[in-house]
């Protein structure tokens, strides 16, 4: 697949169809409106996958009241940064706008935006400008996938080499289409895009893209030409054993979409259960770490002549992957989990920062930034169950990338009659993972399932972080 596949075909897309959701606002008349009462900006958030992690670059929708007369959308790239007499500066310089309303504004944090502690955003309109609102952390990447349905959930904007919707993922290469990937080599417009033709806009930093919860390989990541703020990614998956994708770098993750996969036949009399190993709604006392855990069982019967297949489990921050081989009579296991050293509170090896969020960095209510722990080592409080629950999870044999989760691996011999039971053949019964999260990120939502040879068997969803008093 060469690099530059499909770039000049995005302009098939209307701008409509990758653009984030815009929420629906409430305006007054334009002749009883005359003069805007105070301009009040009250938050912002990823406007792609609507996570509180933000970036230069990123596509971003802020909340508040009284931020436009009416409602605007830009008609064309380069987006302007102004738009029916409303602003907005991100760190003092002006950001494009893509859309305004009375209660909402999409914009791009532009890419020279500084990662400053603290970045103030002010709106400004007829009636003046706003108090400043803080960003009091500024990543350096804030991946998101986009998604149809425009809200960062359910099935990926995905396409197939011929530039058609894909209908089942295979190893065959598709498209993607992403934002909050960072800089890009050369640097690219904050207002208009990637280049249409070479030097091409490539991303700089270390994106790794799962499709089917496999790593696959990238042949083109970079500035989409004429769509500002988005990132097209050509891949080859390598084998999805799951409907899931999503983004990694720098240790963030993104929002985790779905791609269609063909299910195997080569097993029977299937049944499965997952659920969180512990609950996750306890307010946080830090940001950027939470462990998200999860049991789960899974039983079936191996058909005759059936070849290799996987059993997934899966939550955001980790995955339990069983692969079997029928033909040899075999199976490998592997389990994600936190390290020892993480479990303690010691992320002196992540490839992230943690950001206290407590006593004197309660936010928003105290104007202050947070700052890194000493170390990157947090001394306590820990939620009880959260303890509980690492302790039931296996130790990794191995360390991932991310510094702070590991795999546990084991192997073993098919059972006679061909009926494979997890617990039955001694395997760990949960697994789990750091997750990094934004400070200031509102209540979020994890999603547990799992899968038997590419057909989901059983999911639900939890929130974490829900009755968070600081967040907003």
């Amino acid at each position: 697949m060469k690099n530059s596949m499909r770039l000049l075909a995005m302009r098939r897309i209307t701008f409509a169809v990758i653009s984030f959701c815009i929420l629906t606002v409430t305006t007054g008349s334009a002749c009883a409106q005359i003069v805007l009462p105070s301009t009040v900006v009250q938050g912002m958030l990823n406007g792609i996958s609507y996570s509180g992690n933000l970036a230069p670059g990123t596509f971003v929708a802020i909340f508040g009241s009284d931020l436009a007369f009416a409602t605007k959308a830009a008609a064309s790239e380069p987006l302007p940064t102004e738009l029916d007499g409303v602003s907005v500066t991100i760190g003092g310089i002006a950001a494009p706008l893509s859309f305004i309303s009375p209660g909402q504004i999409n914009a791009i944090i532009p890419f020279e935006v500084p990662l400053s502690p603290v970045v103030p955003v002010v709106v400004t309109t007829s009636a003046g400008a706003s108090t400043p609102f803080n960003i009091y952390y500024l990543s350096k990447d804030s991946p998101a996938l986009l998604t149809r349905n425009g809200s960062g959930t359910g099935a990926a904007l995905a396409f197939d080499a011929n530039f058609k919707p894909v209908t089942v993922a295979t190893n065959s290469p598709i498209v993607l289409y992403a934002a909050g990937l960072g800089a890009t080599n050369p640097p690219g417009s904050s207002a208009s895009g990637g280049n249409a033709t070479p030097p091409l806009n490539v991303v700089e930093d270390n994106l790794s893209v799962f499709v089917g919860d496999v790593p696959a390989t990238i042949g083109f990541a970079g500035l989409a030409p004429g769509f500002p703020g988005v990132y097209q990614l050509n891949v080859t998956p390598n084998g999805p054993i799951s409907d899931r994708v999503y983004l990694r770098v720098n240790g963030w993750q993104s929002n985790i979409a779905s791609v269609p996969i063909a299910a195997g036949a080569n097993v029977a009399n299937v049944t499965g259960s997952i659920s969180a190993l512990y609950p996750v709604d306890y307010p946080m006392i830090f940001d950027s770490a939470l462990l998200t855990a999860a049991r789960f069982t899974a039983s079936f019967d191996i058909v005759s002549g059936a070849k290799p297949f996987s059993v997934v489990a899966t939550t955001d921050a980790g995955k339990a992957v069983i692969n079997i081989n029928p033909t040899e009579g075999t199976w490998q296991a592997a389990f994600s989990a936190p390290t020892a050293q993480s479990r303690t509170g010691n992320f002196s090896a992540a490839s992230w920062t943690i950001l206290y969020f407590v006593g004197e960095c309660v936010l928003p209510y105290d104007d202050q930034p947070c700052g890194p722990i000493s170390g990157n080592i947090i001394a306590g409080p820990f939620d009880p169950n959260q303890v509980s629950a690492q302790e039931q999870l296996p130790l990794p044999t191995t360390v991932a990338a991310d510094g702070v989760n590991g795999t546990f691996s084991q192997s073993g011999i098919l059972p006679a009659g061909g009926h494979f039971d997890v617990a039955a053949v001694g395997l760990p019964a949960a697994f789990g993972g750091w997750l990094q999260i934004a400070i200031g990120s509102a209540s979020t939502t994890t999603t547990y399932g799992l899968y038997v040879d590419g057909k989901l068997i059983t999911s639900n969803v939890q929130t974490y972080g829900a009755g968070c008093p600081w967040c907003y």
